[in-house]
């Protein structure tokens, strides 16, 4: 009699193990991923997110805007870069000051809107609604030192929303370089040996002549070389940026008056009034010009009164 009582006690309790288990407990057994707690998903979240966000500064970034001291290569970096971006004039005003900022400058800047369709629409009889749609977009030209070529580039990527294109060209001018300087100390020496030659042996005024003109024609080719090797040498030291930056289409409404409604034609009782005064105005022109005319009304009057006069005499004989 007394193993059955045993018996339905641990039947109870083998239930109410499972109702505990069923009701809210973890089964101690599984799996971790499925225990895991949400603060940890959330910060996994959160990195991709910050992952995702520290690339775009990236976007602009190339080894060829990287400048490399080994001595034997001089490169003009120079980049062409189209992009959409949220408002033109906010990244045009950041893109300047990153410029300003990596030691460099802007060239040329054209921030304008190019308008693409217009409407008008009635809204009640004297005024419309003119609808614009319009793009705005700005061409930049800058110019940063070679060596913050690339941090500028990272810094103007923060604005970049869709990238049409990037191309970044580097150059090695090195060998121009060294073509201009052989051709200068070659023209200085040949120079310097017909001035020689001048001073050393008496000549007539004509082969001094033909030899100053020679000179100064050698002066001029060692003068353009110069030039260019400066030029090639600030091409070198400044990296030179072409960016066009545009934004999305937006549209525009405002509220103008309608000039071809009847609220602004003039009344029937002014135009009468005006072409009175005007008509009035045409007879004291007319009267002004007899009343200028009067010694030649007054001469026709008297040969006209001569004329009937003379007329009747013929007429009495």
């Amino acid at each position: 009699m007394k193993k059955i009582p045993l018996f339905g006690m641990a039947l109870l309790m083998m239930l109410s193990v499972s109702c505990k288990n069923e009701s809210g407990g973890y089964d101690a057994e599984a799996p971790a991923e499925e225990i895991m707690p949400v603060d940890a998903a959330s910060s996994e979240d959160a990195k991709s997110v910050q992952a995702d966000s520290t690339a775009a500064p990236n976007a602009l970034s190339s080894s060829a805007a990287v400048e490399k001291n080994d001595g034997k290569h001089k490169f003009v970096r120079t980049a062409d870069i189209r992009f959409k971006v949220r408002n033109v004039a906010q990244s045009t005003a950041k893109v300047e000051d990153a410029v300003s900022q990596a030691g460099g400058f802007v060239v040329n800047t054209e921030l304008k809107s190019s308008v693409s369709a217009t409407k008008d629409v009635k809204k009640s009889q004297d005024s419309i609604v003119r609808t614009t749609v319009y793009t705005v977009h700005n061409d930049m030209v800058i110019r940063v030192p070679n060596y913050n070529l690339d941090a500028t580039l990272k810094n103007i990527s923060k604005e970049v929303g869709y990238l049409d294109y990037r191309i970044i060209k580097a150059e090695d001018v090195n060998p121009q370089l060294k073509a201009s300087e052989l051709e200068r100390n070659r023209l200085a020496r040949f120079t310097k040996r017909v001035e020689t030659a001048v001073s050393d042996k008496g000549k007539k005024l004509v082969d001094i002549n033909d030899t100053e003109n020679n000179l100064l024609s050698k002066q001029e080719s060692s003068d353009a070389a110069l030039l260019k090797k400066l030029e090639l040498e600030d091409k070198i030291a400044y990296s030179t940026v072409a960016l066009q930056l545009y934004q999305d289409e937006a549209v525009k409404s405002v509220t103008l008056a309608n000039l071809d409604s009847g609220t602004y034609r003039t009344s029937f009782a002014t135009q009468a009034w005006d072409s009175l005064k005007s008509g009035w105005y045409i007879l004291e022109g007319i009267l002004v010009v007899v009343l200028n005319l009067w010694p030649f009304v007054l001469i026709g009057g008297v040969l006209f009164v001569a004329w009937k006069k003379m007329n009747r005499k013929k007429l009495a004989a």
